[in-house]
C-alpha cells in the first residue's frame, strides 16, 4: 500500500479530509517491469517545453505529397539540455550492467526509446532492474543537471508511456517510428509551435 492511499484511510477512520489525491497508477499491475523485456517508453518535456532539440528542414509539404520522398529528410539538432538528455540515456548502458539502449530519438519536447532490460543473469545485478528505477534514473539526472546548468527547475513531467514490445513486427514497427520521427514532426501529436 502507497503511503498516500494510507494516510487516506487513516483520514476517512477519523472522519476526516483525504490528505493527498488518489491519482490513477502510471503502471500496469499485470505486467512484471521486473522481468526481461523490451520497451518502447515516451518521455515528454513539462509542459510541452521545446527544449531538448530543433526540427529542421523542408517541412512545408502534406504528409501525403508524392514529392515528400525526394526531399531532404529532417534533422534533429539537440539544444544544450537535449544534449544532457543523450549523455544521460547512453550513461543507462553503464549503470545499470543489464540495460542497453536499442534505439531513440531527441525529439523538441519528447524522448522516445527502445530499451531492453535482461535479467536473466542473476550474477549481473544484485537484484531485478525495474523499467521504473532505470526511467527515474534518467529523469532524475537529466533533471539535476540541467537544473544545475541552465536553471531550469522541471525537465520532465510526472512518469512516463510505455509500451512492451510483444514481438519482432512490435519492434520493428516502433523502432521505424522512432527513426521516422523527425520527419513526421510536424503532424506528431506533440508538435507544438
Amino acid at each position: 500500500m502507497s503511503i498516500s492511499a494510507y494516510e487516506n484511510q487513516v483520514a476517512a477512520k477519523n472522519n476526516m479530509k483525504n490528505v493527498f489525491p488518489v491519482r490513477k497508477p502510471t503502471r500496469s499491475d499485470k505486467i512484471d517491469y521486473g522481468k526481461t523485456g523490451v520497451y518502447f517508453i515516451t518521455v515528454c518535456t513539462e509542459k510541452k517545453q521545446k527544449i531538448l532539440s530543433d526540427v529542421t528542414g523542408n517541412c512545408n509539404l502534406n504528409e501525403g505529397d508524392p514529392q515528400a520522398r525526394h526531399m531532404p529528410l529532417q534533422k534533429v539538432v539537440l539544444l544544450p539540455c537535449g544534449k544532457i538528455a543523450e549523455i544521460q540515456l547512453l550513461l543507462l548502458e553503464k549503470r545499470f550492467k543489464n540495460v542497453s539502449v536499442k534505439h531513440y530519438v531527441v525529439m523538441p519536447n519528447h524522448i522516445h526509446i527502445i530499451l531492453c532490460i535482461d535479467n536473466s543473469n542473476q550474477n549481473s545485478e544484485p537484484e531485478n532492474t525495474t523499467l521504473t528505477a532505470v526511467m527515474c534514473a534518467f529523469k532524475s539526472l537529466t533533471s539535476k543537471m540541467c537544473k544545475k546548468e541552465y536553471g531550469i527547475e522541471k525537465v520532465f513531467q510526472r512518469s512516463f508511456y510505455d509500451h512492451v514490445i510483444r514481438d519482432r513486427d512490435d519492434y520493428e514497427k516502433h523502432a521505424r517510428y522512432i527513426y521516422e520521427n523527425p520527419m513526421k514532426w510536424f503532424y506528431d501529436d506533440l508538435y507544438v509551435r
